[in-house]
């Protein structure tokens, strides 16, 4: 039986029937388009995403769709049921309208769906762990060595690639790599100056893009704000060399054209949309009040011009989050995951400092898998401190969009440990500084940098022509 309310302007059905496989797999598979989203209500449900038969317990599932009801006027002809006149159907017309429901679904604008039992390839996450980079006593990105740095990221892109050369692996990575007129954008995360992107894994991911074959003038760092990326040790630079700048600089700003989400309109940032080609997304691995994690998937928040409009009607970002993720300029454009996982939250938080220390650095190309295994990262440091684990339930619903594997049957994890890790002690429990302390450095750097670790880019100097 279909039973429909409105409420709140939004069409609501609840379904009651209980569908077989196949066609349970295509109506009840995760989709979403401007017009219309599925939404998961049970994670046991998402859990079981491509086994071959849906346990019928796990089939309380909420529909909603939007105002927009008019855009579904195609299919009304052969699906007169999803009229909200109609409170009846037979168990063969419910059928009907579900595969061509799916089927208008599959082919939503932009928003390519796959179905939930449909094979992914299997994805692959290289984590590399080094204590020997955390030289300093304090927990910030000075205290941070560069060149072990840049060693993690070579062992990690290597290892991603199945190689030993890290040009060779990055143009397996990203062939657009050696084309010298391609643009790339590194999406940093610095809403928290306690623990953001670090500089110096920028720095040393900027280093080995332009060794491998990118123009340094080509290559966009960008967050939200000029003040986030500054306050965190970064410079902004416009002029010669590799660039930094928030979608706040003028001139810049969100894209005129809004996205439709289930929650309103949202506009990106034009970086992403006009004036880059290719994204590596560079997240924090941090714990979240609200979403369970924060990393890769949650990052695109920073890219959009109202992400408290997509904080959900339960408060755990979805289905924002997986939305955001599936249009063109964030699916299309990425290529490359790298999750700054040096320091990391396990319990404190979006805004607080550091309370665990993985010296780890994660590298995929598949962002669900990125996220599948960074939060599996949290949550062992939580049980070791016998904590519950944390959920992230946006990860499972980005995986029934076919963004990538949260399956860890389909997530081949490549560790590699350099050096153990030694936790040193929190300097800020005694009322000690800590974060990023920005100061200028008074070089002939044309583009003065921090000396937290953005000294050390050397864009004038390293990157010249």
């Amino acid at each position: 039986m279909l039973d429909n309310y409105i409420s709140d302007k939004k069409r609501r059905w609840e379904v009651q029937k209980f569908l077989p496989s196949p066609i349970s797999n295509v109506a009840y598979s995760y989709a979403h388009n401007p017009w219309i989203s599925i939404l998961y209500d049970r994670s046991e449900f998402l859990s079981r995403i491509g086994a071959d038969q849906v346990d019928k317990r796990d089939v309380g599932n909420q529909i909603r769709m939007d105002r927009r009801q008019h855009i579904l006027d195609p299919i009304r002809p052969k699906c007169d049921m999803l009229d909200c006149g109609m409170t009846r159907s037979t168990r063969r017309r419910f059928l009907q309208c579900s595969a061509l429901s799916a089927g208008w679904l599959l082919a939503g604008r932009g928003r390519t769906t796959s179905f939930a039992s449909a094979a992914q390839p299997h994805s692959r996450v290289a984590q590399v762990t080094d204590g020997s980079v955390w030289v300093g006593r304090d927990w910030t990105d000075r205290d941070l060595d560069y060149a072990g740095i840049k060693n993690m990221l070579q062992k990690a892109l290597c290892t991603l690639a199945g190689g030993h050369d890290c040009k060779a692996a990055l143009a397996t990575l990203i062939p657009q790599i050696t084309d010298a007129a391609q643009r790339f954008g590194i999406k940093t995360n610095c809403v928290n100056p306690h623990l953001p992107t670090h500089p110096k894994v920028v720095s040393a991911l900027v280093e080995l893009l332009v060794e491998a074959g990118a123009d340094a003038d080509n290559i966009i760092v960008f967050d939200r704000e000029d003040y986030e990326l500054t306050r965190c040790g970064y410079a902004v630079n416009l002029d010669k060399g590799f660039k930094v700048y928030g979608t706040s600089h003028p001139g810049i700003g969100y894209d005129p054209e809004p996205v439709e989400t289930s929650h309103g309109a949202v506009r990106f940032s034009s970086i992403l949309t006009r004036r880059i080609d290719h994204l590596i997304n560079v997240p924090v691995l941090k714990n979240h009040q609200m979403a369970g994690v924060t990393l890769a998937l949650k990052n695109h928040f920073g890219c959009i011009d109202q992400p408290q409009r997509l904080h959900g009607i339960n408060r755990d970002c979805r289905p924002g989050i997986a939305e955001i993720n599936s249009h063109p300029s964030v699916r299309a454009k990425t290529r490359l995951v790298v999750i700054d996982a040096l320091f990391a939250t396990h319990v404190s938080g979006l805004q607080a400092k550091p309370d665990f220390a993985p010296m780890t650095v994660m590298a995929a190309c598949d962002p669900v898998a990125a996220d599948s295994t960074g939060k599996d990262l949290i949550n062992a440091r939580r049980k070791q401190d016998g904590l519950a684990e944390v959920e992230a339930r946006h990860i499972l619903d980005a995986a029934a969009l076919g963004l990538g594997n949260a399956d860890p049957n389909r997530i081949e994890r490549l560790d590699v440990l350099l050096h153990p890790v030694k936790e040193k002690a929190k300097p800020w429990l005694d009322n000690k500084p800590s974060g990023c302390h920005t100061t200028r450095s008074t070089g002939g750097l044309a583009t003065a940098t921090a000396a937290t670790g953005t000294a050390l880019l050397m864009q004038k100097k390293r990157f010249r022509k």
